[in-house]
């Protein structure tokens, strides 16, 4: 039994080995080879169509090639239960990649399970493979050398590689693997957890907003590459009194600096760097971005990454009210401030809508649709249109709204409910810039059981959710699936499953109360893949067979949540600064 474990322990430590072996080998490939055949390196840029045939190929090859080389020894010295558990290290290979991008190196928004998945299955298929047909004397598969040359063999390898190959390389590209969108999730990720961090260290005013901008970009990046266990060995190096570059921001020192210190360091360089730029609006000019990171590390690809990492930014603090106000956007700007100030109204066509036939047939882009009418029933009166869709369920139908941009609905205590209990009261889908505010959704009459929610978003962004009451919402208040959120000033009562369901969503929580939640199958908030700020909210009154909130994520932030009179199963939360949350007289089973 000892000697099992002992042959099950080793191969997995041969096959951590052998991951970060392949991921060297990938590295020196990047700087040889030509195009066609280089082994495709991240990069944060727009640039991403090299063809992922060698990463594909090496991936799979290598740990099999390894394998081979494994059972050989254990074959020689007579390990039998090496020979036997022989394919577990190419398993194990596989299962430590994802733990190190998802865990170690915590990468998780830019893991493919697509990719990933489609390696692992061809990995471990060549394995068993070649334990099964290769490994075992009685069952060879191919024809001996004494039957024919090994040339031909040779051959035919060779030409399956390149057939392989063309295939590969025509298929599956960077943006293939890892796209735009998750490239953009990770970054806004990172940039609210270290805006939670260090956003004390800066005074931001609009003639250093740009710098604190860059310095988070290269804040993003340089812990993209160097991790917080990486930062700690670079920091005994100092202790030893040896120069190197250390912390987040990775300045030159002779001694260990904190995180902390290296952001105060490399803020206060850039900004002696730029003194003679006049107004260092980086925003105007990319190329002085480019610069001024190729200054701090003179490296052409690092300086693109940063730069498209410091637009990334940009765009998303232009978007968020919070960030926009602290890094003082649209502000001392004539134009701007203009146009934000009555991109509510004025900017819109408005347009009154007294029923549900005129919301439907005057759905469309830069529309600002103000109901006046006490209540609207989705099957009364709604009517299909370019943007609107009446979808079928078992017992009515639901209003879906698809590809509109710039819409503001706004209401006076308004009520749009549905009578059909399977059904979705308002599906959004690919909207963007979408504001609802001082409405009540909900399903009617109330019965015990309902199938849809109360607001349902798939694919989009940039949405606002203001003074909203969301009741007898169904199996979720709000179910949300890739995109951001502001939500401020709402409730959520009387939700089957959850009154806050989540999956890759980033966006700020404010002023909003849950209660009254009975008996939910899920947690009451449910957060998945998602980066969330959430603040002056009570939770309270609810009982759920799950926690109160949960989460995936170590760096959620919670600013004066208080929960209280709750019933759930196990804990209140499952999240690690849970003590964040001010909560007491809760009722909590076991499992």
């Amino acid at each position: 039994m000892v000697d099992q474990w002992l042959s099950i322990f080793s191969l997995i430590v041969l096959a951590i080995v052998t991951q970060h072996i392949v991921s060297w080998a990938g590295s020196m490939l990047s700087s040889i080879g030509s195009e066609e055949s280089n082994y495709a390196v991240f990069t944060f840029s727009d640039d991403r169509r090299m063809p992922m045939t060698t990463n594909i190929l090496m991936n799979i090859c290598i740990p099999n090639v390894f394998m081979v080389f494994i059972f050989m020894l254990a074959d020689q010295y007579e390990y039998f239960w090496v020979k036997e558990f022989i394919v577990f290290y190419v398993v194990s290979f596989f299962a430590y990649r994802l733990i190190l991008i998802c865990l170690i190196l915590r990468r998780k928004e830019m893991y493919s399970p697509k990719y990933e998945s489609g390696m692992a299955l061809a990995g471990i298929g060549l394995a068993l493979f070649l334990k099964n047909y290769f490994f075992v004397k009685e069952k060879v598969l191919f024809i001996q050398a004494y039957e024919l040359r090994e040339e031909l063999w040779f051959a035919i390898i060779i030409i399956l590689f390149q057939f392989i190959k063309q295939i590969f390389d025509k298929k599956v590209k960077q943006d293939d693997v890892l796209t735009k969108g998750q490239i953009s999730q990770y970054i806004i990720h990172k940039f609210i957890v270290f805006y939670g961090k260090y956003h004390e260290l800066f005074d931001v005013n609009r003639e250093n907003r740009d710098i604190c901008i860059f310095t988070y970009a290269v804040m993003i990046f340089e812990d993209y590459n160097r991790g917080p266990l990486v930062r700690r060995i670079e920091r005994l190096k100092t202790k030893r009194g040896k120069s190197a570059t250390v912390g987040i921001m990775q300045v030159r020192s002779d001694e260990p600096l904190s995180d902390q210190d290296s952001v105060l360091q490399f803020y206060e360089w850039a900004w002696d760097k730029t003194a003679g730029w006049g107004d260092r609006e980086l925003q105007e000019d990319e190329m002085q971005v480019n610069y001024l990171a190729w200054e701090h590390n003179n490296d052409t690809s690092y300086a693109q990454s940063v730069t498209y990492i410091f637009k990334c930014l940009c765009e998303y603090i232009d978007k968020i009210p919070k960030y926009r106000k602290a890094f003082h956007f649209r502000e001392n700007d004539p134009e701007k401030a203009e146009e934000q100030e009555h991109v509510n109204i004025e900017s819109y066509r408005k347009i009154i809508c007294n029923n549900m036939t005129d919301f439907c047939e005057n759905m469309s882009d830069n529309m600002y649709l103000e109901l006046c009418a006490k209540r609207y029933n989705v099957l009364e009166g709604a009517c299909g249109s370019k943007h609107i869709s009446l979808n079928e369920v078992y017992d009515g139908r639901e209003l879906v709204i698809s590809g509109v941009n710039h819409l503001f609905i706004s209401g006076k205590g308004t009520e749009i409910v549905t009578s059909a209990y399977c059904a979705n009261v308002i599906v959004f889908k690919e909207c963007s810039h979408l504001v609802l505010e001082n409405i009540a959704l909900g399903h009617l009459p109330e019965q015990e059981f309902y199938r849809g929610a109360a607001l349902r978003f798939e694919n989009c962004t940039d949405i606002q959710l203001r003074n909203l009451r969301l009741f007898n919402c169904g199996m979720y208040g709000i179910l949300y699936e890739n995109g951001n959120i502001t939500i401020s000033g709402c409730k959520i009562y009387h939700c089957i499953h959850s009154a806050i369901r989540m999956r890759n969503v980033a966006g700020i929580i404010d002023d909003l109360e849950i209660y009254n939640c009975r008996d939910t199958i899920e947690s009451i908030v449910n957060l998945q893949e998602s980066s969330m700020i959430m603040k002056n909210t009570k939770i309270h009154d609810n009982s759920s067979k799950g926690y109160i909130i949960e989460g995936d994520r170590e760096d959620y932030i919670f600013e004066n949540v208080e929960v209280w009179n709750n019933i759930c199963t196990g804990s209140v939360s499952n999240i690690i600064n849970e003590s964040q949350l001010k909560e007491w007289n809760n009722d909590i089973e076991p499992v």
